[in-house]
C-alpha cells in the first residue's frame, strides 16, 4: 500500500512538472523540440502526385476545416495560453518519412528575430477558422532551428 501511494506521488510530481515545464498543461511524450533538415523537406505541392501524400493532404484540410492548402497556410499560430506567436508560411512533406510538417513563420522585431521552424502537423491543433494553436511556448520555438524554406516570405525580405 505504501508503495502504490508513493509511486502515486512521484508519477504526480512528474506531472505536474511536466505541465509546468512545457506550459501547455499536458504531459508531453514526445521530442518536445523536433528536428527537421531543410534539405529533407519539399513543398506538398512537389509531391501533389503522390496517393499517400495526396491522402494526407485531404485528411489534415478535412481536420482544418480548410478548403485548400493556401487556406491553412494563411492561419494564425497561437500557444495553447492564446498567445500570438506567428503564422503558418507553409505546408511541407518530409521526404524521409512523408511526414506533413508545418513550416511556421514565428513575428519578431527585425529580420534578427523573424525565423522559420517545422513543426510535424500532427502536433498542430485546430482553434477555429483562422487560427492554430502549437504545444509550444514561443521561448520553445525561438530555440529551434531556423529552417527557412527557399522561396519564403523571409528570403524575399533579406534580398
Amino acid at each position: 500500500m505504501r508503495r502504490e501511494a508513493l509511486l502515486l506521488l512521484l508519477y504526480s510530481a512528474f506531472v505536474v512538472s511536466s505541465a509546468l515545464a512545457t506550459g501547455h498543461g499536458a504531459l508531453v511524450m514526445t521530442d518536445p523540440l523536433p528536428r527537421f533538415e531543410r534539405g529533407d523537406l519539399v513543398t506538398a505541392g512537389h509531391l501533389a502526385d503522390d496517393p499517400l501524400i495526396q491522402a494526407k493532404v485531404i485528411a489534415a484540410l478535412a481536420r482544418f476545416e480548410a478548403e485548400t492548402i493556401e487556406e491553412l497556410e494563411s492561419r494564425e499560430v497561437v500557444s495553447s495560453l492564446d498567445r500570438e506567436m506567428g503564422d503558418i508560411e507553409a505546408i511541407a512533406v518530409s521526404q524521409t518519412s512523408s511526414e506533413l510538417i508545418a513550416i511556421v513563420s514565428l513575428d519578431g522585431f527585425g529580420l534578427a528575430n523573424m525565423k522559420e521552424v517545422a513543426l510535424p502537423l500532427r502536433e498542430v491543433l485546430p482553434k477555429d477558422r483562422f487560427r492554430v494553436m502549437v504545444p509550444y511556448t514561443k521561448t520553445e520555438l525561438q530555440a529551434m532551428e531556423d529552417i527557412d524554406l527557399p522561396g519564403s516570405e523571409l528570403d524575399a525580405l533579406g534580398d
